[in-house]
């Protein structure tokens, strides 16, 4: 499976987007040259198109993805939305304070492991 992050994304539908254009570009000339490039442009799109599949099955419910619900609206938004509620955006310390900074999360998450540790150990 492929490691993403979130930039990959973006890089990739630009990739699909610039092998659009060179297809249409391409297709306006009907050379023998033309025809070569357009093959390696359409390989090269396909690798893109099954990379961006790859993409939304990981960030999908399986068994979305295996029951049919490939590349639609419905099926990114969905993954999108699941991805914004699964985010944990505060904590309460020890003291009760509300913790809502990346490091200060960071810090929360790691004591409470650490003490659960040390409480089992004991």
């Amino acid at each position: 499976m492929f490691v993403w992050k979130k930039t990959d994304c973006h890089k990739l539908k630009k990739d699909i987007e610039e092998c659009r254009k060179q297809l249409q570009e391409s297709q306006l000339g009907a050379s023998g040259e033309d025809q070569v490039r357009m093959l390696d442009i359409r390989k090269r799109m396909q690798r893109l198109l099954s990379q961006d599949e790859a993409y939304w099955r990981q960030r999908a419910k399986t068994h979305w993805y295996n029951d049919g619900d490939r590349n639609t609206k419905f099926f990114h938004a969905s993954a999108t939305v699941r991805k914004k509620v699964n985010r944990i955006t505060s904590l309460d310390d020890d003291v009760g304070n509300k913790i809502t900074n990346e490091q200060g999360l960071r810090d929360v998450a790691r004591q409470y492991f650490v003490n659960i540790f040390s409480a089992a150990r004991r």
